[in-house]
């Protein structure tokens, strides 16, 4: 069943720090696998967190502990967590983001740009990445209004030494207002499309 089908009722049932906790610990092995088989280490993998999970406080622990059992380099995985959770949790994420970042992981901002009007909150959160939110993106060569606040959004990002990526990329037109925009990177269809497999080697697309 699709995530937005169980997702609710986990939120609404204080399940999600279980559900991430399953997601991590099959990445961790699914990643474990992919460096034993072609050795490699440098495959950076993003994983998406509840706002529930920045309040549990044995989190940080658990992916510690889990980075020496399954033998991975930390700097191999990027956390991500929504723009309005960790507003609305200011305090958790702050420190759960420098305890992720002291073990070695990179942390990004999701849904950049659709949460508070005041981008203050970043002095705080010591992220590596903040991704604009898709729907600025999904028909940007053709909204000028969208256009202005991608370039606004992504001058935030610079303003604060932070590398910024744009969601929902469909296009080259599209992919070239992000570089004008100097958007650091993109992901969406026009990059890659989803696959069960792992590739082997990143798709060489220019």
């Amino acid at each position: 069943i699709a995530p937005e089908q169980f997702m609710p009722a986990a939120e609404n049932f204080y399940l999600m720090p279980k559900v991430d906790r399953w997601v991590m610990t099959n990445t961790f092995k699914l990643l474990k696998k992919f460096n034993a088989e072609h050795g490699k280490s440098g495959c950076e993998v993003s994983i998406n967190l509840s706002g529930q999970t920045l309040t549990d406080s044995d989190i940080a622990e658990y992916i510690e502990q889990s980075i020496a059992h399954y033998q991975l380099d930390p700097g191999c995985l990027c956390f991500e967590v929504t723009e309005s959770a960790a507003v609305y949790n200011l305090e958790d994420a702050r420190e759960f983001i420098n305890k992720i970042k002291s073990l070695g992981c990179k942390f990004s901002l999701d849904d950049f740009g659709t949460g508070q009007s005041s981008f203050a909150y970043l002095k705080n959160l010591p992220v590596d990445y903040i991704k604009i939110d898709g729907s600025f993106v999904q028909d940007l060569p053709s909204n000028s209004d969208n256009q202005v606040l991608v370039k606004t959004l992504s001058e935030v990002a610079i303003g604060f030494n932070k590398l910024s990526v744009a969601e929902y990329v469909d296009s080259y037109e599209t992919l070239q207002i992000l570089s004008d925009a100097r958007v650091n990177y993109a992901q969406g269809y026009f990059i890659g499309k989803p696959s069960e497999k792992i590739p082997v080697e990143p798709p060489n697309l220019y």
